[in-house]
């Protein structure tokens, strides 16, 4: 015989997995092809990431030795299934490699928005500068 307290507990418990997975579900709903950066952004971007990215990522965005490719297929593969805060927080405290964490809020999300354009998404509404904000934002193209 259950106790009330057990009934309870139980409840309770399915009530937050019914939502949390009702959030992660609408988490799926918004994607990079639904245009999450600015066009502004994009040419901004293009500008910061020749002055600090292009130097190890190469002006085509290819790669080359340690630093990957952040274009194309492996583009494509690194970030399936993964959040766009995610590849936010890694630029933000990884990059660039010399100085990590040196560029602003704002040039972050630019460089993420060129990056973007050059992996063929839609301009749409501009990135927000802070990674939380894309914390639910997937890769689909839609």
């Amino acid at each position: 015989m259950m106790t009330r307290g057990v009934v309870w507990g139980s409840i309770w418990l399915m009530l937050g997995v019914g939502v949390m997975f009702g959030g992660l579900a609408h988490a799926q709903e918004r994607q990079a092809g639904d245009g999450v950066y600015s066009e502004v952004q994009a040419l901004r971007g293009a500008d910061v990431y020749g002055n600090a990215c292009a130097s190890c990522h190469m002006a085509d965005l290819r790669g080359e030795g340690f630093a990957p490719a952040l274009n194309g297929d492996a583009f494509a593969l690194r970030w399936e299934g993964e959040a766009l805060g995610d590849l936010f927080i890694i630029v933000q405290g990884t990059m660039p490699a010399d100085a990590p964490g040196e560029l602003t809020a704002g040039q972050y999300a630019d460089v993420i928005a060129f990056m973007l354009k050059a992996n063929g998404y839609p301009a749409g509404i501009a990135l927000s500068e802070k990674p939380a904000d894309s914390a639910l934002v997937g890769f689909a193209r839609q």
